[in-house]
């Protein structure tokens, strides 16, 4: 074999092995798919509203011992400390939260006297962290509670819960509602939407892609029929669709999603119970780009009636029973998804300008030595 030919295959190997070259994503976080215990608060509670802001997690109301409670207490992720902030100006539990504009708005909820007493409330408060003060809005239109809120372009959207219906010779009766409300922040007002196809409470919910997830609960109150539905509302066509089912139907799970940015874009549906207050410690995994189900590793201690925030694609499981008729919990644990781990920015990656410019180096280097060798042949 001539020395042309031989230096054109290794000019071809070389050629090839810089166009194969492909971006590598680093290790992943050694402790993924892990719970680990962080600092407790100081108030043990259940049915609390747990939202994020500026990565910092805000823990409200909820009942520990009974009655309800207006506590509210921050969580710095990065201190693993909690510090107490100004409470709420009326105690309760069970009610939809939602954070907009850097504001914590509260919607709702049960006002519990004692463990079989509960007065549903009609109450909207709003919390600035920034002045540690709470200011009262306009009221929802009809008193619920065992819902959620969700933001989408500057709307809040509360969909479902148990509401009230007069009785006759027997007082105020719950049902299930399957209403979308939406109140408009800026306005201080309240519309109606689509209502969803089939009413629920005490679900999860989880907003992906401005699109509004509302998976499992129940359809009826003190009932162990649980709903294994994905129930998917678009604000933009004000439609309802279907997801793939649940693989464990659960009531009173929390729900978290996952960015992307340093986790796989999911949903995740933590703890809740089934059948008579039986409760679960599952980590179920929703990817609504593929509409799959998946598990993450299992809580240590099964809970429900918990709240679940998210910061930097991190869940943090906040409070909850480990059993009905037992007392609260104060416990806060993190959970580390599957996948997470440092993805390097395309810039840190093997940049295309590099890779173009040594193909071209490589090709004229071998270019002047054919040349060179056909020269010498003469």
């Amino acid at each position: 074999m001539s020395k042309s030919v031989v230096l054109l295959l290794v000019l071809m190997f070389l050629t090839a092995s810089c166009i194969a070259i492909k971006p590598v994503m680093l290790s992943p976080d050694a402790t993924e798919n892990t719970w680990v215990s962080k600092e407790p608060m100081s108030t043990a509670r259940s049915g609390l509203g747990v939202v994020v802001i500026k990565d910092k997690i805000y823990a409200i109301g909820g009942a520990g011992k009974l009655p309800s409670l207006d506590t509210n207490e921050e969580y710095d992720p990065d201190a693993d400390a909690w510090i107490t902030r100004e409470p709420m100006l009326t105690p309760r539990g069970d009610f939809a939260i939602a954070v907009f504009q850097n504001k914590i708005y509260v919607f709702g909820g049960a006002i519990k006297a004692n463990q079989w007493n509960f007065e549903l409330t009609d109450v909207n408060e709003v919390y600035d962290p920034a002045t540690d003060t709470w200011t009262a809005k306009a009221s929802m239109p009809v008193p619920k509670t065992g819902f959620s809120a969700s933001v989408v372009d500057d709307k809040i959207y509360l969909i479902a819960g148990w509401t009230e219906t007069a009785t006759p010779g027997r007082g105020p009766l719950w049902i299930t509602s399957n209403e979308t409300l939406v109140y408009d922040p800026n306005a201080n007002s309240w519309t109606t939407k689509t209502p969803m196809p089939t009413g629920a409470v005490d679900y999860a919910s989880a907003v992906v892609d401005d699109k509004i997830y509302i998976i499992s609960g129940t359809s009826r109150a003190y009932s162990d029929d649980e709903l294994n539905y994905t129930q998917i509302y678009d604000p933009k066509t004000d439609t309802w669709s279907q997801g793939a089912l649940i693989p464990v139907a659960v009531q009173q799970a929390a729900a978290g999603a996952t960015t992307g940015a340093k986790a796989p874009k999911a949903i995740y549906v933590v703890g809740g119970f089934t059948g008579f207050y039986w409760p679960r410690n599952h980590t179920q995994v929703y990817y609504p780009e593929t509409d799959t189900w998946s598990y993450g590793a299992d809580m240590p201690t099964p809970l429900f009636n918990l709240g679940v925030a998210v910061v930097e694609d991190k869940l943090y499981a906040i409070g909850g029973y480990p059993f009905y008729l037992q007392a609260a919990t104060n416990q806060t644990s993190q959970y580390t998804p599957i996948g997470n781990g440092f993805v390097p920015p395309p810039s840190e990656l093997f940049p295309t300008t590099v890779l173009v410019a040594t193909i071209v180096i490589v090709t004229a280097i071998g270019v002047g030595l054919l040349v060179f060798f056909k020269r010498r042949k003469r």
